[in-house]
């Protein structure tokens, strides 16, 4: 792996089927044109050939393929949802929350703790709060409640707590896939709020993915841990130990513990693209356990390190796009 190219200067960007790049001075480039109606610092999701993007302050602007604008207005922002586009918005001092289906606006005023949603078959799931999931389903207008009470509590050193949700991974047809703090697993019946599955020391917090489109299996990669579950069954198919293989790459003795892992993953087909240290990105390949590929980078200033946030890791065919905390974009080939 060889770092090809960098650009100063960059607060966001969004590599997806076209290069957005978002400069300090607040000029944004799509596929090398400037796009002069937003100034401010934006967030960009790339659905069916069309933009969302609001600048996290109340202002929107849906852009079609060709770059015009079809819809803008105030208080309104929007979320990922996967395969679908989520949003939030004020009317009449009513905050609404919703999401985009078949270029419709399904909405609903309900109360939602942070940005953790997601949405299949007409229902958005989304975190009452800290203790509960709920699943809104917009054919009938029914809300379940799932309390995380029912799981008991698990063990944060000596203490018990309770089990609070990390984040959704996604959902194959009616089984929602989540992560908790703990770093257990947990499959829910989003239709029914029932629980099909629960991996109490799946050791894994964040970093799980739907292994490809309309698969039941999915991946995860966190820590020192990588899994592979069916959510479909409902089994753990595979649950490897990376710490000798973390401790190959950075050059740990074998004796010492492994002060290194895993801290932010992304999967992309069939790989893992993971931030380690703060200057360590490496490639773990499922298929056969290892990490295939990794770079350490060499900052300029002592204080720079990658930034956290899965955005700002992104992969497009062999390169892969980086940025560090001094608003450098490192694309690098592989």
């Amino acid at each position: 792996m060889r770092e090809i190219n960098k650009y100063q200067n960059i607060l966001s960007y969004k590599i997806n089927l076209n290069e957005i790049i978002q400069y300090e001075n607040g000029s944004v480039k799509i596929n090398g044109t400037n796009f002069e109606t937003i100034k401010n610092k934006i967030y960009i999701i790339y659905i069916d050939q069309h933009y969302y993007i609001d600048d996290r302050e109340g202002n929107y602007f849906i852009l079609n393929k060709e770059l015009k604008v079809i819809e803008s207005g105030v208080n309104k922002a929007f979320f990922s949802l996967f395969n679908y586009v989520g949003f939030q918005l004020i009317e009449d001092d009513i905050i609404y929350t919703g999401v985009i289906e078949n270029n419709k606006y399904l909405k609903k005023k309900i109360n939602v703790w942070g940005p953790t949603f997601c949405f299949k078959n007409s229902i958005l799931v989304f975190l009452k709060n800290l203790e509960i999931i709920d699943f809104l389903n917009f054919k009938n207008e029914v809300t379940i409640s799932f309390p995380l009470s029912t799981l008991g509590t698990c063990l944060d050193g000596v203490i018990e707590k309770p089990y609070q949700v990390a984040g959704f991974s996604g959902i194959y047809e009616n089984t929602l896939v989540c992560t908790m703090n703990s770093g257990a697993i947990l499959l829910l019946d989003i239709e029914k709020g029932e629980v099909k599955g629960f991996f109490k020391d799946a050791k894994v917090n964040s970093g799980v993915y739907q292994k490809e489109e309309n698969s039941p299996i999915f991946l995860g990669l966190s820590h020192w841990t990588f899994i592979e579950i069916n959510a479909e069954t409902g089994e753990m198919l595979r649950q490897i130990d990376i710490e000798d293989e973390l401790k190959r790459v950075t050059n740990i003795a074998d004796e010492s513990p492994c002060w290194f892992g895993v801290a932010i993953a992304l999967y992309h087909e069939g790989l893992f693209y993971f931030y380690g240290h703060r200057q360590f990105l490496g490639i773990y390949d499922p298929a056969n356990e290892k990490i295939i590929d990794f770079h350490k980078f060499k900052f300029e200033k002592k204080q720079t390190q990658l930034k956290g946030g899965i955005e700002n890791l992104q992969v497009k065919g062999n390169e892969i796009y980086c940025l560090d905390t001094a608003n450098t974009l490192h694309i690098l080939n592989r």
